[in-house]
Formats: C-alpha cells, structure tokens, sequence
C-alpha cells in the first residue's frame, strides 16, 4: 500500500531531481557560451552577433576581429585619412565584401580625393546603443578621422526596448 507519504517523499525527490539537473545544465550553457560564444544564448553586448573571426563570407572570410573588412593595423599609416564605419547590417554588408558600401566608398575615395582606409566595424542587429559602446571599445582605439555612423530608419530609431522579464537572462 502506498502512503501519502511516500507518494510526497517520491514527488520531492523527482523535484530535486529536476532543481539540479536545470542547475548544471545552466552552468553547462554558460561555461560553453564562454568558450565558444553564440548569438543563441543573450547578452547585452555588442559582441552577441559579431561574426566569428576567419568565418567564410560569400567569396571571402571575416577579419581576425569578425569584421567583415580586411585586416587592418591598428596604428594608422602616414598620410592616410582614416574612417570608422559603425552600423548594422547596411554597415556590415549582407553582399560580397566588394559590394558592401564602405568597401566601395574606400575605393571611391582612393581614386578621386587621397589614400583613405575606410574600416567596417558593423555588426548585424545592432543600435546606437551598441554602436556607442563599439565607438568607445574598440573605434577611438583606431584613431579615425571621421566616424561614419549608419543608421536605419526602420529599427534605429524605435521606441525604448521593454523590461526583460527575469526568466531570459537564464540560458536555459
């Protein structure tokens, strides 16, 4: 015969259980998102969908910082008029990396005005928030001469983005 009892002592267990396995299986995600980041699991930082360095990218791969440029000195050459190009997607290019606008007005510069590097620092999904945070981590770093900031009229400039329920900052 089955008591109250034990039915309650079985139901407690299984909870436990249940309570250790969403434990370790939290701590699993994070120390995996840490070692390998992915866009899949939520951050507040800029980096969440910044390509993987060396990625391949239509007939090109990502830049060693998962930009989609070619690679870049940090330190700027003599006489070269240097822009840093921050956006999102537009910015980041969704087209071969000769199509991609920044790529084309370095050309474009180069040919008709002086030796201009312009860097694409975008990255998909991203807000001024973020292109403000990018700016001050990594493009002053650069010293540009000009910042070209992309904006998209469709998503830059919406609303406050809504409270994040508790919940979602578990990667469960």
């Amino acid at each position: 015969m089955v008591t109250a009892k034990a039915v309650l002592r079985s139901i407690r267990q299984t909870f436990l259980v249940i309570l250790i396995t969403l434990v370790l299986a939290e701590i699993t995600f994070r120390i995996y998102h840490h070692i390998n980041p992915s866009f899949v699991f939520y951050e507040d930082s800029y980096n969440r969908f910044r390509g993987k360095p060396g990625a391949p990218d239509f007939d090109s791969h990502l830049n060693s910082k998962g930009f989609k440029d070619l690679e870049y000195k940090q330190q700027k050459k003599n006489g070269v008029y240097r822009i840093a190009g921050i956006g999102d997607s537009f910015a980041f290019g969704v087209v071969p990396y000769r199509y991609v606008y920044l790529t084309r007005l370095e050309e474009i510069l180069a040919e008709n005005w002086k030796r201009t590097e312009v860097i694409n620092m975008g990255i998909v999904k991203t807000g001024p928030n973020e292109y403000l945070a990018l700016l001050v981590n990594e493009g002053l770093d650069l010293n540009p001469d000009m910042v070209l900031v992309s904006f998209f009229i469709g998503n830059d400039f919406q609303q406050k983005r809504a409270e994040r329920k508790l919940y979602t900052y578990s990667f469960m």
